[in-house]
């Protein structure tokens, strides 16, 4: 992880690319503790399992790049009536 680096570089601000596609009432996901070396492909991946993703953004911090450990998920469909989906636990930032 970057943020384990005692040398990490100053990388400047983040510039944002475009706004984040959210999903239907009900699959957007708001995500805490996520680790603070994923990217938002390793997040995706996590998310795929269960069901398709329309889009992922891990939020950084504008002056040194490194991740704010949490961002969003939005799905391309919302949760199905009556049933609950189960999320696990991220592993630990540590």
């Amino acid at each position: 992880c970057i943020r384990d680096s005692i040398n990490a570089e100053y990388m400047g601000p983040v510039v944002a690319s475009k706004r984040q596609a959210s999903g239907p009432p009900g699959a957007n996901l708001f995500i805490l503790h996520i680790p603070f070396c994923w990217t938002d492909d390793q997040l995706r991946d996590l998310f795929c399992h269960f069901g398709s993703i329309r889009s992922v953004k891990i939020f950084c911090d504008r002056h040194s790049g490194l991740s704010r450990g949490f961002g969003f998920v939005s799905q391309q469909s919302g949760p199905c009536s009556g049933r609950r989906r189960r999320y696990e636990r991220l592993p630990s930032r540590k």
